[in-house]
């Protein structure tokens, strides 16, 4: 039990070192900011007419597809919310 209990000292003291740099802080939150879902969120009719325009008319795809297209345009997609515009249940 001591080991917990100097584990937990010890991420005490490096929490506050870390809080204690603002240059450190800032650059977490800037790292938190860029892998946050919603950095690069867009409204709901901007997302609806990407995933209508990936799509060609008569064109078999898959939700998966819609998905990577989005994705490979450098924003961030998932299947729930292309069968949700698509009107395709998941």
């Amino acid at each position: 039990m001591q080991g917990d209990k100097d584990l937990l000292e010890l991420g005490k003291e490096r929490a506050l070192e870390i809080i204690s740099d603002p240059e450190t802080v800032n650059m977490l939150l800037a790292k938190a900011k860029q892998a946050s879902p919603f950095k690069n969120s867009e409204p709901q009719d901007v997302y609806a007419n990407r995933i209508v325009g990936l799509i060609k008319p008569g064109e078999k795809i898959t939700i998966q597809d819609i998905v990577a297209r989005v994705r490979s345009q450098g924003k961030s997609s998932s299947d729930t919310s292309v069968a949700k515009i698509t009107g395709h249940a998941r």
